[in-house]
């Protein structure tokens, strides 16, 4: 008969929990950039550069923290 360790279940769990984890970074990693990219190119639409929109960068990387 085949015996599984009691450890063998937690590190699955750990596991399962560290690739939740890294997927969500990635994903706000992903929504980030194309934040700051859509601001940008809003930037040079307008041809202003507005100190406001530093603001929201900072407001919207914190919020999501």
């Amino acid at each position: 008969m085949h015996f599984k360790r009691p450890c063998q279940g937690k590190k699955v769990e750990k596991y399962k929990i560290f690739y939740k984890k890294k997927e969500s970074a990635k994903n706000f990693a992903e929504f980030y950039f194309s934040f700051n990219l859509f601001i940008f190119s809003f930037r040079i639409y307008l041809k202003i550069e507005l100190p406001l929109l530093n603001l929201y960068q900072i407001y919207f990387l914190f919020s999501f923290l």
